[in-house]
């Protein structure tokens, strides 16, 4: 079998259903990746419209049907003091995307900044407050994170909001998605079904995802240990600015980006060598979109 976070070329040269299933999901006929033709920002919130969208719920869910302008609003009403510094943080130091703040000078202008169309990229804030609103876990294969596989074995199955997942949660819903290396998202499908509960997941996703979870025999520790890890990494300037619900921007076992890289993972000034091979399963959280 090849491995699963592998990739000829250290890119996959095409993410589309066929190759993609062929070499991620050990060529599982099931799995579809449905390509979101918008761009320019929008795709994220195209991806998640469309795996909650009536004709993809399994039998016995209910989802309110949410447009993309719906799900930005909900982005844009839980914006913090810690939102606007990190991406007043990615404007000063030249992030790509962030050309937005220009018009931003406080909390008020940056939500209605997100609730605008193509303006506000899909990031790690708005899945992580997307996730806490539907009560979804996002599981997103991203490909920037396969070159980093070598120095977290968790990678490039990575989880929105971050582990532990408690598994017994059974309000819990699950959504994959695919997150390119041009920083496109398109929805993946098992079996045409989008949504799926811990029960529903096909044994090739909880396996591709084993890491993420909680259970009650290594849970706690698992607890402790992120802890632990947060309370001793210390506060640092523009750098590592969290939403409420805990889920982190950044980590210090990743190396810093570069100005005009498009996310926080895989555009780097440090060499490789310096990411830490203890770095959390899970820590990274995507930080632009887009199509192209």
């Amino acid at each position: 079998m090849e491995d699963p976070g592998s990739s000829e070329g250290g890119f996959m040269q095409s993410l589309r259903s066929e190759p993609f299933r062929r070499r991620v999901f050990d060529n599982n006929a099931h799995i579809e990746v449905r390509v979101t033709e918008e761009a320019e920002g929008d795709c994220m919130y195209a991806s998640i419209v469309a795996a909650i969208s009536p004709e993809e719920h399994m039998e016995g869910e209910s989802f309110q049907a949410l447009s993309e302008l719906q799900l930005r609003d909900v982005v844009a009403r839980g914006v913090t003091d810690e939102v606007l510094q990190q991406y007043s943080c990615d404007h000063g130091q030249g992030m790509a995307h962030t050309e937005f703040m220009h018009s931003v000078n406080n909390l008020e202008d940056l939500s209605q900044q997100i609730r605008l169309p193509r303006q506000v990229w899909g990031d790690s804030y708005a899945l992580a407050e997307l996730a806490r609103h539907l009560d979804i876990v996002f599981l997103l294969w991203s490909e920037p994170l396969v070159p980093l596989r070598k120095f977290n074995s968790g990678y490039p199955f990575v989880a929105i909001p971050a582990p532990p997942v408690c598994r017994e949660n059974k309000e819990l819903r699950y959504i994959m998605l695919q997150h390119t290396r041009r920083e496109h998202y398109n929805l993946i499908t098992w079996n045409q079904q989008a949504v799926f509960r811990f029960s529903d997941l096909p044994p090739v996703v909880l396996q591709r995802w084993s890491h993420i979870w909680d259970d009650d025999t290594n849970g706690e520790r698992k607890r402790s240990t992120r802890k632990a890890s947060a309370s001793s990494s210390g506060k640092r300037k523009c750098s590592n600015a969290q939403p409420e619900d805990g889920s982190s921007r950044g980590s210090e076992a990743k190396p810093e980006p570069k100005k005009n890289g498009r996310n926080g993972h895989a555009a780097s000034k440090s060499k490789p060598g310096r990411v830490k091979a203890s770095a959390p399963v899970n820590d990274f959280k995507p930080k632009r979109n887009s199509s192209k």
